[in-house]
């Protein structure tokens, strides 16, 4: 698994054919997962801050991407890394917690 980067965006609907900014299910966090095998994904991700956790989808989609659903953005997101356990009678029940990934914001060029 390789993951080097992540980038968040502002929730949207649609109304009527145009597109409306809607955080009320907070903003998008965007982790992209660079992995041989989605189907086998053994790793989960969450927020450290569970409380500015709305919901998340914890592992790559077919879009190679984990969707986490902060309700604030910071300009440090701390990413709690998980990985299902091996012993395959405990699975996702016992999770081991592998690492802590610090994303932090990039200033833009003036």
């Amino acid at each position: 698994m390789q993951t080097d980067t992540a980038w968040a965006e502002e929730s949207f609907t649609y109304k009527n054919g145009k597109r409306i900014i809607d955080n009320t299910d907070g903003f998008n966090f965007a982790v992209p997962v660079k992995n041989d095998s989605i189907a086998n994904f053994t790793f989960t991700f969450s927020l450290l801050d569970s409380i500015n956790q709305m919901f998340t989808n914890p592992g790559p989609e077919q879009d190679g991407l984990c969707h986490l659903r902060p309700i604030k953005l910071f300009d440090e997101m701390k990413i709690v890394l998980e990985q299902k356990d091996t012993d395959t009678s405990k699975g996702w029940l016992n999770t081991i917690i592998t690492d802590t990934i610090t994303f932090r914001r990039l200033q833009r060029p003036k």
